[in-house]
C-alpha cells in the first residue's frame, strides 16, 4: 500500500501483482463494508452454518429410524430375502391361476350370474 495505490500480490496465478488506485480501492472497500452491514450477509457465514447442522442432525436420524425398521422387517433381513421371495412368487401364482366350479350344484349354469 502506498500513496499512489495498492498492489495485490498472488504468486502463480494469471498475473503475478495486480494494482488499484487508491481511490477505487477506498471505494470498494467502503461498498464491502456496506455489503457487510446488510442483514443477509452479516448472518450469512452462522445461516450457512445452522443449514449444515439442521441436514447432518436429519440425516443422521434418517439413517438411525431407517436401521431400526430394517431389523423389524422380515423382507428387509438379508437371510430372509431367498425364502420370501419364493414365498412371492408362490402366492403370485396363485393369485393368477385361473379355476372352475366343478359340481352338481344346479344353482351354478351358465345362465345365472354368480
Amino acid at each position: 500500500m502506498s500513496v499512489m495505490g495498492v498492489v495485490h500480490v498472488q504468486l502463480g496465478g494469471p498475473r503475478d501483482g495486480e494494482f488499484m488506485p487508491l481511490g477505487e480501492w477506498i471505494r470498494l472497500s467502503s461498498i464491502f463494508d456496506i455489503l457487510r452491514n446488510l442483514r443477509f450477509f452479516k448472518h450469512f457465514a452462522t445461516g450457512k452454518a445452522l443449514r449444515l447442522w439442521r441436514r447432518t442432525v436429519a440425516a443422521s436420524k434418517y439413517r438411525r429410524v431407517r436401521k431400526a425398521i430394517g431389523k423389524k422387517l422380515y423382507a428387509a433381513v438379508s437371510t430372509f430375502q431367498p425364502t420370501m421371495s419364493k414365498v412371492y412368487s408362490l402366492v403370485h401364482d396363485i393369485a393368477t391361476t385361473p379355476f372352475n366350479v366343478v359340481g352338481s350344484n344346479p344353482a351354478l349354469t351358465p345362465a345365472t350370474p354368480l
